[in-house]
């Protein structure tokens, strides 16, 4: 503003020099607000759908730098509940899309959470002493309680089976394994 008065009045009295200080001054007050324009868009964080915040604070790393790809908060969408299972490695060949189940989860221990299975990760994701991989999974009828974050166990129906046969299932394929290393 006092750049653009100070030309106005140059131009006004025929100072060609004052005139010319003035529209440099403005130039520079141009640049200086383009910069500052640009240096808030790169501070704008911009999730890539709405949601909620479900993970992430902040506030003990304000002025420290951030890298590209580092992950800062986790949003969890708002257009359906979805459920992220880990499934062992010695049980994926039972899951398949589509296939139904119930949660039990900790906030919620009487209200167990119908689901549907929707897709199963191509790669697994070791923890805990064994490989898991990520199934993702659609929750049919959410419970009034219902929160992002809440963790519980997840049983998905597939098939039936003896009890004997299920409670041997990981040993014999862990055996038919040792086996097959040893057999030539």
């Amino acid at each position: 503003a006092e750049a653009r008065q100070a030309l106005r009045v140059a131009l006004a009295e025929g100072d060609r020099a004052a005139a010319a200080v003035a529209d440099a001054d403005l130039d520079e007050a141009r640049a200086s607000a383009d910069l500052t324009a640009a240096r808030l868009a790169r501070l704008t964080i911009t999730a890539p759908m709405d949601g909620l915040i479900v993970s992430g604070d902040l506030s003990q790393r304000i002025g420290a730098p951030v890298s590209r790809g580092e992950t800062l908060f986790e949003v969890a969408r708002q257009d359906g509940w979805r459920l992220r299972i880990d499934v062992s490695e010695y049980d994926l060949g039972l899951v398949q899309p589509g296939q139904t189940g119930k949660a039990v989860l900790a906030g919620l221990p009487d209200d167990p959470v119908p689901f549907e299975v929707r897709t199963i990760a191509s790669v697994s994701d070791p923890g805990e002493g064994e490989n898991r991989f990520r199934v993702e999974a659609r929750v049919t009828d959410p419970p009034a309680g219902l929160r992002p974050g809440l963790q519980g166990v997840a049983k998905i129906t597939a098939g039936e089976t003896s009890l004997a046969r299920s409670w041997l299932r990981g040993t014999l394929v862990r055996l038919k394994l040792l086996l097959w290393r040893w057999v030539p």
